[in-house]
């Protein structure tokens, strides 16, 4: 019941960061109420009672959208909302001396706000919605609710061995780095990201979204996302491998073909360098398919795979990673 009540305010406040939860039409009795919290407040001290124990903090992830996955870059990006959960013992009040005040919001620059972090991001190492103002909720129990997102962008390694009828599995890790878990715990008020402002993407089916906190041996709490995501194969299917079995049929004809009718057999051979440069942008060369495919072959066949990539059909990255081999 009370994860339930959680679940609601922490919407609540990601839909609705700017209304009060006032019970008396009195803004007089907001004032004073923020006047009285934060009069010998410090935010930069821990909010516990008890320093010689961590703060624990619920953990609420939300998923908003699902908005590319790059196999050649082996990156993620999605957009989704952190909401989290803690008691201030320095954030009570008596509801009655307020005018049944029973919530308020909060400027986030007077409040200590925890800060997690992306720690397999590829583009930044900035807290999760540090580019954007998110304003917390201060329930007069002393509990604060805060819900910070963006866009995440995380590195995911990428398994093509059944491209296009494959699925990817990437793991979000969230810390709060910095606090060792003697000062901050994180724990999972869910064991699955919650959907409720999901927007589905066309090529990709969501199959799998859990969540785990692990306590690294290091000292850490890492909030762990884990999603799955299945392909839509129809493109790929239409685009790459229907037109591979129709060349593959005309390629015989090739050797049939008089001298007169040459030009046919450049058109085939044209065609199937299309179909290379489709491949080189779909797939990672960084996949372990393709490295294991490399170390397999010889010294003789590698020579003639490194001469294939000189042809220039495919990535310059195949070049880099064979001269490493």
């Amino acid at each position: 019941m009370r994860f339930q009540s959680l679940r609601v305010l922490l919407m609540f406040s990601i839909s609705n960061p700017c209304i009060e939860f006032v019970h008396a039409q009195s803004h007089t009795d907001v004032k004073k109420l923020h006047t009285d919290m934060f009069t010998d407040y410090k935010k930069e001290v821990l909010p516990t009672a008890d320093q010689s124990k961590p703060l624990v903090i619920g953990v609420t992830f939300f998923m908003a959208s699902f908005n590319s996955f790059n196999e050649v870059e082996e990156t993620i990006s999605l957009t989704a909302a952190v909401g989290m959960n803690w008691t201030d013992p320095a954030l009570k009040w008596n509801p009655t001396l307020y005018g049944n005040l029973y919530g308020t919001i909060i400027n986030p620059k007077d409040l200590w706000l925890p800060q997690l972090f992306l720690i397999n991001r590829v583009d930044s190492m900035d807290p999760v919605g540090d580019d954007t103002m998110f304003f917390p909720t201060i329930i007069y129990t002393g509990e604060v609710i805060y819900s910070p997102g963006g866009i995440l962008k995380a590195k995911c390694p990428t398994d093509i061995s059944k491209f296009p009828f494959d699925s990817q599995t990437c793991t979000l890790q969230l810390m709060p780095w910095g606090f060792i878990q003697a000062n901050l715990l994180l724990t999972s008020n869910f064991d699955k990201a919650q959907l409720d402002f999901f927007s589905q993407h066309s090529d990709w089916n969501l199959l799998e979204y859990s969540i785990s906190i692990v306590n690294e041996s290091l000292g850490y709490s890492v909030l762990n996302v884990k999603l799955t995501f299945e392909r839509e194969p129809l493109y790929f299917a239409v685009m790459i491998i229907l037109p591979t079995l129709l060349f593959s049929l005309l390629n015989p004809l090739v050797f049939v073909f008089t001298s007169r009718i040459w030009r046919t057999s450049v058109i085939i051979d044209d065609n199937f360098t299309v179909i290379r440069h489709i491949f080189n942008t779909c797939v990672s060369f960084d996949s372990c398919v393709f490295k294991s495919y490399v170390r397999s072959v010889n010294c003789h066949d590698r020579h003639h795979l490194y001469q294939r990539c000189n042809r220039n059909w495919f990535h310059n990255k195949c070049k880099l990673f064979l001269s490493q081999q």
